[in-house]
C-alpha cells in the first residue's frame, strides 16, 4: 500500500471518530469518486472563457470550484490562466439556455369585481391561458489534455419550471431561474472531475425486537448515547451484538460502528450478514455502497497524487 494511501485511510478514520454527533445517527466519513477515469492524471488546467450568452460567467465559476476543490485540504488542480504555460490540460465550453413555453388552460380564482377603493368585492373561477415557462441549461463543456486529446465531456443538463398566466400573474424573472441552475451545473462538473469526502450522519436502526430485560434498557440507553457520544453508544452496541449475534439492528448498528473507525473490512462482514434480515437490508446494502464508493475514491486520490 502506498504512504499517500495508507495517509488517507488513517486521516479517514481520525476525522470519523472525531465528528460531532447527530440524534440516532453515527457520522461516517465516506468518499464519492470521480465520474472520469481520464481526467484523474491532470494536475493543472486552463479554464478558457466559456462561448454563449452564459459562457462567460459560468467559465468562472467553474474556474472557482475546480481551485477550491481539495481532498483533506490538499488542492486537487493548479487554475492557471495562461493557456500558454504548462497546464496538464485545457477546459473548453459554451453556455446557451434554451428557453421554451407550452401553453395551457387552467381554471383560476380571479378578482371580478372591485369597489371605488380597488379592493376586490367579488371573486369568480374563470379559465385562463396560461404557460409553462421552462429554462433548459446543457453546457457544452470539454476537457482537452495538452496534445489535444479528448479526456471528458459534461453531458448534463438542469431546468428549472414555472407556471404563470399572463393575464393575471407576472412574467417570470427568466435571469434568476439561469442563476438558479448554473451552480447546481458547477458543482455538477466539480464531482465529475475530482472525488468528494463527506461527513455523512447516517440513521442507526432502533428496532428491539428478539431482546429482552437489561439488554433492551441497555439497546435504550446506546440509542440515547447517539446523541452526544457515538463512541460510548457503539462501545455498548458491541457489548449487547456479542450476547445477541442474531438481532438484525445489532448487526447493522455495530457494522455502522466499524465503518464510522474506518474498519471497513470488518463492516462488510457485518452489512453483508445483515442482509439476510429483511429488516436490514436496504440500510446494509447502503452501506456497502458506501464502502465500494470510498474504495474506488481512495484508489483515484492515491494514484492522482503520485503522478
Amino acid at each position: 500500500m502506498s504512504m499517500i494511501r495508507k495517509a488517507v485511510l488513517a486521516a479517514f478514520a481520525a476525522l470519523a471518530l472525531a465528528a460531532p454527533a447527530a440524534a440516532e445517527t453515527l457520522t461516517v466519513e465516506t468518499y464519492r469518486p470521480s465520474h472520469s477515469e481520464a481526467a484523474l492524471g491532470v494536475q493543472s488546467l486552463v479554464v478558457e472563457r466559456f462561448a454563449g450568452r452564459e459562457g462567460a460567467r459560468f467559465s468562472f465559476m467553474v474556474a472557482d470550484a475546480l481551485q477550491q476543490a481539495s481532498i483533506r485540504g490538499r488542492p486537487w488542480f493548479t487554475v492557471l490562466v495562461d493557456a500558454g504555460g504548462e497546464a496538464n490540460a485545457v477546459l473548453e465550453g459554451r453556455v446557451t439556455p434554451h428557453i421554451s413555453e407550452h401553453r395551457f388552460r387552467r381554471k383560476r380564482e380571479v378578482c371580478w369585481t372591485y369597489d371605488e377603493d380597488g379592493d376586490c368585492t367579488e371573486e369568480r373561477k374563470v379559465d385562463l391561458e396560461c404557460i409553462r415557462l421552462t429554462v433548459n441549461v446543457r453546457p457544452d463543456v470539454r476537457l482537452l489534455a495538452r496534445d489535444g486529446i479528448l479526456l471528458w465531456t459534461f453531458t448534463s443538463a438542469r431546468n428549472d419550471q414555472e407556471e404563470f398566466c399572463p393575464d393575471v400573474d407576472d412574467y417570470p424573472d427568466v435571469d434568476a431561474m439561469i442563476d438558479g441552475v448554473l451552480p447546481d451545473l458547477v458543482q455538477d462538473i466539480r464531482r465529475e472531475l475530482a472525488p468528494t469526502g463527506v461527513l455523512e450522519p447516517v440513521r442507526i436502526m432502533e428496532s428491539r425486537s428478539g431482546l429482552s430485560g437489561d439488554a433492551r434498557d441497555a439497546f435504550r440507553e446506546a440509542v440515547r448515547l447517539t446523541k452526544n457520544d457515538e463512541a460510548a453508544a457503539c462501545d455498548m452496541f458491541e457489548r449487547l451484538y456479542a450476547a445477541n449475534r442474531e438481532q438484525p439492528s445489532l448487526m447493522f448498528n455495530v457494522g455502522l460502528c466499524a465503518e464510522r473507525r474506518g474498519d471497513h473490512p470488518q463492516a462488510q462482514v457485518l452489512y453483508q450478514a445483515a442482509l439476510a434480515s429483511r429488516r436490514s437490508d436496504d440500510e446494509a446494502s447502503a452501506g456497502l455502497r458506501r464502502i465500494d464508493d470510498t474504495a474506488v475514491a481512495i484508489s483515484q486520490i492515491a494514484f492522482h497524487f503520485e503522478q
